[in-house]
């Protein structure tokens, strides 16, 4: 199969998979019932699940045929797909990416927090996010203003390797102001996102809002441990520190939030199981 021909077949898997989520509103249970009902692999399923050539045709609409041509797709049950992916209940069926998806086998370790970072928490994110490159970790984070775009930018600079996972479409951004190094972390380590274009443009921005969340699941379960640097107790941020939990993850605490006495979320989850971190050895001694 000739390079034009493969990625032809792969627009109309996406397509496929796309009208699916259309159809099952991208509830990841329901969808995963309905390829578990199947006998073919989840490629075979997806191929022979519909008429997609109305679907291509509006996907490469919203999305352009050289965009779709440079995304790759990682299908459960892949050998591609995450490993660590697999023993998450209820994770997407397919993920798309841009860049490197042998980062995926590397040690990943999620940093995350404020999009209103303080400039502690700022001067943190960057010590932390330096010192787990020196110990090898790929970092991981989704990309937001604040800890997030921090985390991104050290990795890049320390000469590591970063994932970022995003809440949008890959051919989207989220702050705008971050389009461009979104484009060079899917050029030069990876993008992944969950979340389906044609889905995702019938939508509202407030309906669409969901997919920020749901993506912190993805960002725990790509990840060994989840650290975070500072969240108020409100937080988006102890949305992953939730799922980190619930998939059995370790969870990584740093000391200055236990010693800020306005937060209760800290010590609710250090007795969940979460870790204090003084020292960086609290998170490297304490990783399989």
């Amino acid at each position: 199969m000739d390079d034009n021909e493969g990625a032809k077949n792969k627009i109309k898997l996406i397509a496929a998979y796309e009208e699916l989520c259309l159809k099952y509103s991208t509830n990841y249970s329901t969808l995963w019932s309905f390829f578990q009902a199947s006998n073919l692999d989840a490629e075979q399923t997806l191929l022979k699940a519909g008429h997609v050539e109305s679907t291509v045709e509006k996907l490469i609409l919203e999305a352009g045929e050289e965009h779709l041509r440079e995304v790759g797709v990682l299908l459960k049950g892949d050998e591609k797909y995450p490993e660590l992916m697999n023993n998450v209940k209820n994770s997407p069926q397919l993920l798309y990416f841009l860049g490197n998806p042998d980062l995926l086998k590397t040690k990943t370790i999620a940093i995350i927090g404020s999009r209103e970072a303080s400039f502690e928490g700022q001067q943190r994110a960057h010590k932390i996010a330096k010192l787990l490159i020196e110990h090898d970790y790929t970092l991981v984070s989704g990309l937001a203003d604040g800890i997030d775009t921090i985390v991104h930018q050290t990795a890049v600079l320390s000469g590591g390797n970063t994932i970022a996972v995003i809440g949008t479409p890959t051919h989207k951004s989220y702050p705008k102001k971050n389009s461009s190094f979104q484009n060079y972390i899917s050029r030069n380590h990876l993008l992944i996102s969950q979340i389906p274009y044609l889905y995702y443009s019938g939508q509202s921005y407030k309906a669409n809002s969901r997919f920020f969340p749901e993506r912190n699941a993805t960002m725990s379960g790509i990840s060994k441990a989840t650290v975070i640097i500072e969240a108020k107790d409100k937080s988006g941020t102890l949305t992953q520190a939730r799922h980190a939990i619930r998939q059995g993850r370790k969870l990584f605490i740093l000391n200055s939030c236990f010693e800020d006495k306005t937060l209760t979320w800290p010590n609710e989850y250090l007795k969940l199981g979460a870790v204090k971190v003084n020292d960086i050895s609290d998170i490297t001694n304490n990783i399989n």
